[in-house]
């Protein structure tokens, strides 16, 4: 997998990916993939404080995930921030996990024990019916694309709100040809990550992750140390 085009952006362009808050499976230790779950109360608080920090980040459009967990967080974000309304790209939706969707990871190493073994060396390209790297190299290249079309429109500030799966690929196809899971970054609910890019020349570009699963609490910015961790995947 090739880095993104970004040496095909006009100018510095910010680009924003927060996971959706905390959901009632989060809260609850499911594994959701593409199932369906509302934010919990802490959830519409994440979303609230979060989108408050962004009021002054200069953001003029707002993606998200089409999933409820990720509309919901962009629609509470977006309000709070005073941003235009969220638009859905069904490309930034969180992956297929296939056989353990919407299962506690109890249950998956009770009824499933050969397959989530698999899965703790491989993560989910071993889990059957899930969504395989192609297709997720694939989905992230559209979203890149998408987002230096509208970066050359002149938005230069960008959020997408997405999910913890999904936005691993999204890190790891900034740093060039990488075709594995592991190692994984943290995700946590409403982390933002930032990436800040613009081109060299007609082959090159410049970026470089300045913001790394950060977390407003209180008006403040809060950092988690990066780390491997399943469970906050979705």
């Amino acid at each position: 997998m090739s880095k993104p085009p970004f040496y095909r952006l006009t100018k510095q362009a910010n680009f924003y990916f927060v996971r959706h808050g905390n959901s009632v499976a989060n809260s609850a230790g499911v594994y959701q993939g593409r199932s369906n779950s509302k934010l919990s109360e802490l959830g519409h608080e994440q979303a609230r404080r979060t989108g408050a920090w962004f009021r002054d980040q200069g953001v003029t459009r707002v993606l998200s995930s089409p999933l409820d967990r990720a509309a919901e967080t962009a629609r509470i974000m977006s309000a709070q921030a005073g941003l235009c309304e969220p638009e859905a790209l069904e490309e930034l939706i969180e992956i297929d996990i296939g056989l353990f969707s919407n299962l506690p990871p109890a249950e998956i190493k009770e009824r499933f024990p050969d397959d989530w073994e698999r899965f703790q060396r491989h993560s989910w390209e071993a889990v059957p019916r899930a969504e395989r790297i192609t297709s997720l190299r694939q989905r992230v290249r559209a979203v890149w694309d998408r987002l230096i079309e509208e970066a050359n429109s002149g938005h230069e500030a960008i959020l997408c709100v997405s999910h913890g799966g999904f936005m691993q690929w999204i890190l790891k196809s900034t740093f060039g040809a990488i075709d594995h899971w592991l190692p994984l970054v943290r995700i946590s609910n409403c982390g933002v990550f930032r990436y800040r890019a613009h081109a060299v020349d007609e082959r090159n570009a410049y970026g470089i992750w300045d913001m790394i699963n950060h977390q407003v609490t209180n008006g403040s910015r809060e950092t988690t140390p990066i780390a491997g961790d399943r469970s906050r995947l979705g």
